[in-house]
């Protein structure tokens, strides 16, 4: 049986994956056993302008399908580059990555408006990393992606990731936890003072509040007064804590510069 977090026998633990998958029309989705399945107790997420640095950096991830729609969250790291999760790009009825034309990322949503909307080239995730609906939480060490988009954004300030080689490392004391969620999907939440509960063979569990369409949003920190992607939310535990992947957890993040590491070069296209 799997174990609950409080008994940290990490390989144990069931996690679930919180990218929103809407079979259309959207008002069909079924909520499922668990409408917040990140949330413990009181829900601490509060909304903020998505036109206001850095958050205008945070948008949506939008896969469009002719039975599905799916929804995730990116941040901006550079002018032409997003960080998410892994998971978010692959369907999960049938296990395949979406194709690269589907995906689009939105940057500063405001209800009917935003302030970019852009194609995706192509994808690059870490070597490792294997799509699973149901992952146990040592599964999910990997589950980090960068989208390289067909034309850079101009106007809206990036916010870089923290340094890969772990010369700031974010263990402390606080945190902010960004995503664009099911229950609001069309301004970006947060989540401030967050914390680190425990740290698994570098996973982090967080008491950031988090729900569907969190997944890929970014943990930040702040350093010398601006804002860093210390790590991305990639889902939640059993017990509601979420779950946030280091971004030291993939070594290569700075100096990947191409698709290579598509996990179907077929279905996500090619090199940069």
């Amino acid at each position: 049986m799997p174990k609950r977090v409080s008994q940290i026998i990490p390989a144990l633990i069931l996690v679930a994956l919180v990218g929103f998958a809407a079979v259309a029309p959207v008002s069909a989705a079924p909520l499922g056993p668990d409408p917040f399945p990140g949330i413990r107790g009181a829900d601490q997420r509060e909304m903020i302008d998505s036109w206001e640095s850095p958050w205008s950096a945070i948008g949506r991830i939008n896969i469009a399908g002719f039975r599905q729609t799916s929804m995730c969250t990116g941040t901006l790291i550079a002018p032409d580059v997003v960080i998410t999760a892994a998971h978010c790009l692959f369907n999960r009825i049938t296990g395949n990555a979406h194709p690269v034309d589907r995906i689009h990322f939105v940057a500063g949503v405001r209800r009917d408006e935003y302030l970019a909307n852009t194609t995706v080239a192509c994808i690059a995730v870490a070597q490792d990393y294997r799509f699973n609906r149901k992952p146990l939480l040592s599964e999910t060490r990997s589950d980090m992606a960068l989208l390289y988009l067909k034309e850079p954004i101009s106007g809206i300030p990036s916010v870089p990731t923290v340094d890969v080689r772990g010369e700031v490392i974010a263990t402390g004391p606080f945190f902010a936890s960004v995503g664009y969620y099911r229950d609001r999907p069309f301004l970006p939440s947060i989540h401030r003072g967050c914390e680190i509960i425990s740290e698994q063979d570098g996973i982090w569990l967080t008491n950031c509040n988090t729900n569907y369409g969190g997944s890929g949003g970014p943990a930040l920190i702040e350093i010398d007064g601006e804002a860093r992607v210390a790590a991305v939310v990639i889902g939640a535990t059993e017990d509601k804590y979420s779950i946030a992947i280091p971004i030291s957890s993939w070594p290569d993040l700075q100096t990947e510069n191409a698709c290579v590491n598509a996990p179907d070069r077929a279905a996500v296209g090619g090199q940069r």
